[in-house]
Order: C-alpha cells, then structure tokens, then sequence
C-alpha cells in the first residue's frame, strides 16, 4: 500500500515546537510519500476505478482512494476567565 501525506506548511504538525515536529515528521517520511509545502487546490473531475483525482497547487496530480481533511484547533482558553483565578 503506498500512503501519500500531504501539508501545506514545510513539517506536519506545524504550530508545535520545532523539535516535536521533527520527531513526528521524520518517522513518517520514512513510511509515506510527503508532500510538505503543497496544498491540494481542486478535488474531483472524473474517478478512475473508485479512485479520486486531486490537482496539487504545481499543477501535478495524484489519485487517492481516500481524502482526509483537517483543520487546525483554536484554543478556547478564553472562556477561563484566568484573570479571575
């Protein structure tokens, strides 16, 4: 099975400290396809057996049988109140 792992930003795990990003990247890469730096700019058009095409923003494409997309967390620390602690 070939895995391709796709992220706009130059590591996984992008707003984590550099040394946690580096422990998680560089173990996937040993496993996966990485495309760091690319994001995904058109999903769909015609399926070729029950496979997804998507076009990088290179132009290139690839054919994925599953999509996940993510999206980042915003602390919600604001509803604490810590000034009033």
């Amino acid at each position: 099975m070939r895995i391709e792992v796709g992220a706009p930003g130059e590591h996984l795990l992008g707003p984590q400290e550099e040394t946690v990003r580096e422990r998680f990247t560089d173990p996937v890469r040993s496993r996966c396809d990485l495309r760091l730096g690319q994001e995904v700019t058109a999903v769909g058009g015609r399926r070729s057996a029950g496979r997804l095409p998507l076009t990088l923003d290179d132009g290139s494409t690839v054919e994925a049988d599953t999509l996940l997309v993510a999206v980042g967390r915003v602390p919600n620390s604001v509803r604490l109140d810590l000034e009033a602690a």
